[in-house]
């Protein structure tokens, strides 16, 4: 009898346990909603529904700045707060760090759109507040009442759509959203890049840089191109695939030998664009000393160009290796300064040979006193730090005129040379 009761209680104890983990596999621990698999179960369950998924905006950011203490702390109070938007017909779950789902039973886009609106108008007046710090807390929306194997991907699609129109939105799924439009373009052209590399049709083209003071050619730039079927593609059309396959490298890589294989017959300076995610993955310090050695190339031949928006958290890293790039005798120049974040201060940290002042005040210099201020701005802190400077998109007899009255060093652009697949 004591065994009996002994293995009755075993097994309460058993299906308790069970309990516990059925519930823990379907409910998101920091929320205490419902989670994907509960929202799966859901979409094969019903007929017809309709989804909005919200993400929090800046969501990264928050953690980043505040830590994922607070960040956690962020996801609950929100959780409770978008519980208030629940109906009879009204679901909600939380699926990813800062995203959310709301499934309505039914077609009823005008009720998802009068949540979206109650949301917006909730938020805009309730801020987050953990630890005596407040926030703001806003979403990007989208809504889809589409077949349900496709409702989380196309709600998705609308919140990004949504999110590219900038905060706090909500968008519609169309087929003719520019987010779709965007990544067809984008698969399109990453197979194009995978087939260049392997077919070796990513190539060098040379643009001429001027030296002002002699009126000669100075030096060339290597830019990339893809040659397919006899056309000449430039970077404009695949610079955002390169970057979302992870093909950066290769492209820099490839870039590299194709370029040093050319000027290894030459006598002429050239210079090579590098990306942050060259000086990430750490390999150009060696890489380059490989090809400097094969093609009997001296470094001080070689000028590395990169970006001057470099992320902060990356920062350390770039000044480190671009430091020992110059001890090993390469030059270092910095492209499109000017653009978007430019910033001085950060400058003084690097070790700069060249400044490229970017091309959208030198090509308004005849008519514009603001870019002549700014270029000429450019110019003098170039070389008060010992740096020359390179005005880009020189396009006209008279833009050059008033480059040479500034006293830029050196000049490229149509004017000057248009890309050529040989060097002049």
């Amino acid at each position: 009898m004591e065994d009996y009761d002994s293995l009755k209680i075993e097994n309460l104890q058993l299906k308790k346990q069970l309990r516990a983990y059925e519930e823990l596999a379907l409910t998101d621990s920091i929320s205490g909603l419902p989670n994907k698999n509960v929202l799966l179960e859901k979409l094969e369950q019903e007929s017809t529904l309709s989804a909005m998924m919200l993400s929090i905006d800046n969501f990264e950011t928050i953690g980043e700045t505040f830590g994922m203490k607070f960040s956690d702390s962020v996801v609950r109070e929100v959780a409770k707060l978008l519980n208030n938007f629940l109906a009879d017909n009204v679901y909600l779950y939380r699926v990813d760090s800062g995203e959310f789902v709301f499934v309505i039973d039914g077609e009823h886009n005008y009720q998802a759109e009068d949540i979206a609106q109650g949301i917006k108008s909730f938020f805009d007046i309730y801020p987050i507040e953990h630890d005596d710090i407040e926030i703001k807390v806003t979403f990007s929306i989208g809504i889809c009442n589409c077949e349900k194997d496709v409702m989380l991907k196309n709600s998705r699609i609308a919140m990004n759509e949504a999110r590219s129109l900038g905060s706090n939105r909500y968008h519609y799924f169309s087929k003719d959203d520019s987010y779709i439009l965007n990544q067809e373009k984008n698969i399109y052209w990453m197979n194009k890049i995978h087939n260049a590399l392997m077919n070796g049709n990513i190539v060098p083209y040379f643009q001429a840089i001027r030296d002002n003071k002699t009126g000669k050619i100075y030096k060339y730039e290597c830019l990339v191109r893809i040659l397919e079927d006899g056309k000449v593609i430039t970077p404009w059309y695949f610079n955002e695939a390169v970057q979302m396959t992870g093909l950066m490298t290769n492209l820099t890589k490839t870039m590299i030998d194709k370029s040093f294989r050319i000027f290894s017959n030459r006598e002429e300076e050239f210079s090579i664009n590098i990306t942050q995610e060259d000086l990430k993955e750490e390999y150009l310090q060696s890489f380059l000393k490989h090809k400097c050695e094969r093609y009997a190339i001296d470094a001080k031949r070689v000028t590395l160009e990169i970006l001057e928006d470099v992320e902060e958290s990356a920062a350390q890293t770039v000044y480190t290796q671009l430091t020992s790039l110059k001890e090993d005798g390469f030059k270092i120049s910095i492209d499109d300064f000017g653009a978007q974040n430019s910033n001085f201060s950060r400058l003084l940290q690097m070790p700069v040979d060249y400044i490229k002042i970017d091309g959208q005040f030198i090509k308004n210099l005849e008519t514009s006193i603001q870019s002549r201020h700014i270029t000429e701005a450019i110019h003098s802190f170039a070389h008060k730090i010992g740096a020359k400077s390179i005005a880009e998109f020189v396009h006209n007899d008279e833009v050059l005129k008033i480059i040479e009255e500034i006293g830029i060093d050196y000049s490229q652009g149509y004017l000057i040379s248009e890309p050529k697949d040989r060097p002049l």
